[in-house]
């Protein structure tokens, strides 16, 4: 049986809603909170928004061991601020640990640099109550799963020749 790879695709399903939701949090107020559980479209969100309008957006996957490396030492805030005096317009900030101190750290360089800033975390209702505690102006966006008509799509997007059946 030849497996077929669902991640990792260039295949876009179900996600408009949210983008456009994320897009008017960059708008008003400048500063959003993505979450979701895993596996739940956080970074393809993201990702598609940056390839909207590359010209003006910036994706950072803070898993990278590259910006790790290059800012050995430097804490995550300042690893961040040097990385954003080069971003025009938005600032996409990936897999951010999940620590109410990372957020009001990313907070306060956006309010510094006057930027726009979506960053992506896995869901936490701590996390969320702290972050509407500590930051009340931000938004937060909540990333469902795929909807069972969209997840049906993709499959058959990416394997054209695969059935499922309703196991009963």
């Amino acid at each position: 049986m030849p497996i077929i790879s669902l991640n990792k695709t260039n295949d876009f399903f179900g996600r408009e809603k949210e983008i456009r939701r994320i897009n008017e949090a960059l708008n008003d107020p400048g500063f959003v909170v993505v979450t979701g559980k895993m596996g739940s479209g956080k970074t393809a969100i993201l990702r598609r928004i940056q390839e909207e309008n590359p010209a003006r957006t910036t994706f950072i996957d803070m898993r990278c061991t590259d910006i790790r490396r290059t800012h050995e030492g430097i804490p995550d805030f300042r690893r961040i601020t040097v990385l954003a005096r080069t971003v025009e317009w938005n600032l996409l900030l990936d897999s951010m640990p999940p620590e109410k101190s990372t957020f009001t750290d990313a907070w306060k360089m956006s309010q510094m640099h006057c930027m726009r800033c979506a960053v992506a975390a896995r869901y936490s209702r701590r996390l969320i109550r702290d972050i509407q505690e500590e930051l009340p102006r931000a938004a937060v966006v909540d990333v469902p799963p795929l909807t069972e008509r969209d997840t049906e799509r993709y499959i058959r997007c990416r394997a054209p020749g695969f059935r499922a059946v309703r196991a009963e």
